[in-house]
């Protein structure tokens, strides 16, 4: 989930919010993924809050989107970009509390449940309750 990300947005507004980061990809601050499908932009991966420790991944899809796993598959290779080429050893995400699909998709790339928390969401413009997650670096085995 991402919760400061404008949501709905046009197509422009999709562009320029990810062009609007390159600056943290260039600085190592936080990274962001389009998620493309036929050419065209549907949504976003990402993971920030690397400056804190918090190491958080988020994503979003366009609502046509939803339902085919993809939101598994996006935050499956941010969370392996993150222990990998990162070399990060915990990562954390929430979800809106009324948005248990999402839940759903932290659960199957192994997170666990940590906390409730209210936090503002900019895009309902209101604060929300959040489910808090974290998952540890997987220890290699070898």
């Amino acid at each position: 989930m991402l919760r400061l990300a404008p949501y709905p947005q046009t197509v422009e507004e999709k562009r320029a919010w990810l062009i609007s980061h390159e600056a943290e990809w260039l600085s190592g601050d936080a990274y962001r993924f389009a998620l493309v499908e036929a050419g065209a932009l549907i949504g976003c991966a990402d993971i920030d809050e690397l400056a804190s420790g918090d190491n958080e991944i988020g994503y979003w899809l366009d609502e046509p989107c939803w339902g085919r796993g993809l939101a598994t598959e996006a935050a499956t290779a941010v969370r392996d970009f993150a222990f990998g080429a990162l070399g990060l050893e915990r990562l954390t995400s929430g979800h809106a509390f009324d948005n248990p699909d999402s839940g759903h998709v932290l659960e199957k790339l192994g997170f666990r449940w940590t906390e409730d928390t209210t936090v503002w969401s900019l895009p309902r413009q209101a604060e929300i309750v959040q489910r808090r997650y974290q998952l540890e670096r997987p220890v290699a085995v070898g």
